[in-house]
């Protein structure tokens, strides 16, 4: 019989391309063989597939899989299992656990991924999970659990998951054990359900939205009253970055940069800016201005500002018959990860709720769709405006970030993949975002290939106008 079942791969999964030696066993096993063999069941060792497994009784092989020319019995296995070696660096798995006795299989697996942090169930789709993550008090993670905290104690009958955090403020870490959402969200069974069953879901979650926007602020704020960040209007490669400040006034005013300068940006390049004289310029940032001034003046305003969900959408709400009415109600409300007190308007902006259940003021109970309809245009037109100069693209970010990375050693032999570490997710202070700022910091006029900068010369030119118009200091020579 052939030793080489195996690659060189102390990593094997039933997907890989191993050849595996596949023998018509024809010899008659002994009666206790026969007698005692039984079938792997894996619900104490949830993803381990019996296919994978070299199955022996009395040690004879019954299985088609044979183990190779590795016995755990070997003189190398027993070097191994003394060695201590870790073989996986995010569960401390040793060669001392892969070769004892017993087979131990964890029942914790990853969930789900964001960065440097992770959910994990706690037990093949059991009751509970587990948040890991880097203690930071500006997380997106961070401000979901205070929110739902907040709601806990304001609204002790809203649908949310149950968490429990471990952690003082002064560590490096913090654990969240998490109820997980009962039934399926929205998204997953919409379609299957009745007129009556989706009737149900409307009214219990029309009157959950209700409820969480009886509480009112008289500023905009998180729930701890600390500033927002902005998801609705200035948001930059699809996380919140630029600030709300307390009313729509400061918020608007943290959004004048990025809209001036797409204003300007646009007369810059269309008439050859490069060439243009002081009285053509000085026209540009007149027409600018007014463009901007008028934006202002038609957004909406007034408070007070009402608790606001601000990712409202059919992935993250959760629907269950699992009941004492046995009728489909609202289980669980989750992420409220960028919840805080905004204007009235603010929430249909990131929801499809009111597409999918056919309740278009679902998001804004107490107001028409008639009063939505009047802000949605100036809304919309500030944020097409902002995005035009505002996005990532166009500003830099203080710390920047993503600059340098760091690669491991490769998983195993037949699976050759590094993993991959950033400077982002070594506990960098919360970012700043600049729409106004020093581009020869940011690109040196060197002998650098043009490819290689963030913008390119003809855009640097224009950022070096720009800086000088809002007297921001410059590097470059000409400009001192």
């Amino acid at each position: 019989m052939s030793e080489d079942a195996y690659s060189n791969c102390d990593n094997v999964d039933s997907g890989a391309d191993v050849k595996l030696e596949v023998e018509k066993l024809r010899i008659r096993f002994p009666r206790n063989v026969i007698r005692d063999k039984r079938e792997f069941d894996n619900t104490y060792h949830p993803g381990i597939e019996s296919a994978d497994l070299v199955h022996m009784v009395h040690d004879v092989r019954v299985s088609k899989r044979d183990r190779g020319a590795f016995a755990p019995m070997s003189g190398e296995a027993c070097r191994a299992r003394g060695s201590h070696k870790q073989l996986c660096h995010n569960c401390g798995w040793t060669t001392t656990h892969q070769l004892g006795v017993g087979g131990y299989t964890s029942r914790l697996k990853v969930f789900h991924l964001r960065g440097n942090s992770a959910i994990w169930d706690l037990g093949p789709n059991g009751p509970w999970m587990l948040r890991d993550e880097p203690n930071n008090p500006t997380s997106v993670w961070e401000t979901d659990y205070v929110a739902q905290q907040f709601l806990r104690e304001e609204k002790p009958n809203m649908p949310l998951v149950e968490m429990h955090k471990f952690g003082g403020p002064n560590d490096k870490f913090h654990f969240t054990i998490m109820s997980r959402a009962k039934g399926s969200t929205i998204e997953a069974i919409w379609d299957t359900l009745t007129e009556e069953q989706k009737n149900d879901v409307r009214q219990d979650l029309t009157n959950c939205i209700k409820e969480w926007r009886q509480i009112t602020r008289p500023h905009m704020q998180k729930v701890d009253g600390s500033e927002l960040r902005d998801p609705f209007l200035g948001y930059c490669n699809s996380h919140a970055c630029i600030k709300t400040g307390r009313d729509e006034e400061q918020w608007l005013e943290n959004l004048t940069p990025a809209m001036r300068k797409g204003f300007l940006s646009d007369l810059w390049f269309r008439n050859g800016g490069e060439n243009a004289d002081q009285d053509t310029m000085t026209s540009w940032i007149k027409e600018a201005d007014e463009k901007v001034a008028q934006l202002k003046a038609n957004f909406p305003r007034g408070g007070p500002y009402v608790l606001t969900h601000g990712d409202l959408h059919s992935e993250n709400v959760f629907i269950s018959d699992d009941n004492e009415e046995k009728k489909y109600k609202v289980s669980a409300i989750i992420d409220w990860e960028l919840a805080g007190f905004y204007p009235w308007w603010a929430e249909r902006r990131r929801s499809d709720l009111d597409y999918i259940l056919g309740v278009k003021d679902l998001c804004h109970p107490g107001y028409s769709v008639e009063d939505y309809e009047k802000v949605f245009k100036p809304v919309s037109q500030v944020s097409k405006a902002w995005r035009r100069a505002g996005n990532h693209t166009s500003s830099v970010h203080k710390p920047e970030k993503s600059k340098n990375r760091w690669f491991g050693p490769p998983f195993c032999a037949c699976q050759p993949w590094p993993q991959e570490y950033r400077d982002v997710d070594l506990g960098l202070e919360e970012d700043e975002h600049l729409d106004i700022f020093d581009v020869d910091s940011t690109d040196s006029e060197d002998d650098e290939e043009d490819g290689r900068k963030k913008f390119p010369k003809y855009e640097r030119d224009f950022l070096r106008w720009f800086n000088k118009i809002n007297n921001h200091k410059s590097k470059h020579a000409s400009l001192d």
